[in-house]
């Protein structure tokens, strides 16, 4: 269909496109042009990549079909190289940049790195504490105490009073060898006197007591068991930050983009 316009209709159209190219010039870039890159990748919220675009999947591509693509971005995500080769896979993952920035470690074009979740160690945790609980174990135990073989000594001395006697018979007020008194031979008195050890009068007694075995029981702790508090289940936690799921996709078709 050919379009005719007059002076007036061309300068209505160039009002237009003025407009429009006013317009256009303050609107960021679509992020899926028809124009694109080979090789770019673009995100749309749309459930479909445009036409020229494929999804950034991971899939297998032909190489004579698409050498152009391939002579892009090579064999970096995968392939033979000989007659397929993959393309990124985004799903599911996010965009980091390549390169290494100060501080952090270095990552490789195409390297996929992160992990969606993640269970700590032992060596991860903070250091922390545990209650701790004690359970004796006890048993009745006898002590013995064995017999026991010994030596014993008794030295007798016998002594007398310098008091006179009063009574012939000992008894328990006379019960003392006193200086012999009075008729009859009063050698027994209360004492008083001076007591003067008689000499050769002694006697000692050696032997082995009879110590008999002595036993007794007692209770004593013979073992236990200490249970520690268990804390954690082990289980991995999420460490994605807040997503948004969109498509992403790569431009097969467009412009070739020439290395400055």
């Amino acid at each position: 269909m050919k379009i005719e316009l007059g002076f007036t209709g061309l300068a209505v159209l160039s009002a237009i496109t003025f407009g429009s190219t006013m317009l256009s010039s303050s609107q960021p870039a679509h992020a899926c042009d028809e124009e694109a890159y080979i090789g770019s990748i673009c995100a749309t919220a749309a459930s479909y990549c445009p036409d020229g675009y494929f999804y950034a999947d991971g899939r297998k591509v032909d190489i004579r079909q698409f050498n152009v693509l391939y002579a892009v971005i090579g064999q970096k995500y995968g392939g033979d190289g000989k007659t397929e080769f993959n393309l990124p896979n985004l799903s599911g993952r996010s965009v980091i940049g390549a390169g290494q920035a100060p501080g952090l470690s270095h990552i490789s074009l195409g390297e996929m790195v992160g992990q969606e979740t993640m269970t700590l160690t032992t060596f991860e945790l903070p250091s922390h504490t545990h209650g701790a609980k004690f359970d004796p174990v006890t048993a009745t135990n006898m002590l013995t105490i064995p017999a026991q073989p010994g030596n014993f000594s008794i030295d007798v001395k016998v002594g007398a009073s310098t008091a006179t006697g009063v009574d012939t018979t000992p008894s328990t007020t006379n019960n003392a060898l006193s200086t012999v008194g009075g008729p009859g031979a009063r050698i027994y008195g209360p004492g008083g006197g001076t007591d003067v050890a008689l000499q050769g009068v002694s006697s000692t007694a050696t032997g082995t007591p009879d110590l008999p075995k002595i036993e007794a029981q007692y209770d004593a702790v013979i073992g236990g068991a200490v249970t520690i508090g268990e804390t954690g289940l082990g289980q991995a936690f999420d460490i994605r930050p807040p997503q948004l799921a969109l498509i992403y996709c790569i431009a097969y078709d467009g412009t070739y983009p020439e290395r400055p």
